[in-house]
């Protein structure tokens, strides 16, 4: 499916001011559908997705005011108790299953 000149060049505007940008947003912005868009985006513009759930999202105001208040009692904790840091436990997110040799289930 090939389409417009217009619409090509418009999508491919649009990615290069934001490439956060998902295939139904640019659909809607355009007044195409999603399956057009992403006909675009991968046959006539030769385009593919990379790790989309590596791109940050951006936070709404409520998840900012929960962030930064857990921020600051995180900091108050921290000079009320000079080794705390050392308590808390962070992980790569490594996904672990647990083994029972005995059951044989995970």
């Amino acid at each position: 499916l090939k389409c417009c000149n217009e619409v090509v060049i418009n999508i491919n505007e649009l990615i290069m001011d934001n490439r956060h940008l998902t295939v139904r947003e640019i659909g809607d912005k355009l007044n195409i559908s999603k399956d057009s868009a992403h006909v675009i985006l991968t046959q006539d513009l030769g385009m593919h997705l990379v790790a989309a759930k590596l791109v940050l999202r951006l936070l709404s105001e409520e998840q900012r005011c929960v962030r930064k208040e857990t921020t600051e009692d995180l900091l108050q904790t921290c000079d009320a108790i000079p080794d705390y840091l050392d308590t808390i436990i962070t992980s790569n997110k490594t996904w672990i299953y647990g083994y029972n040799p005995e059951t044989k289930a995970q």
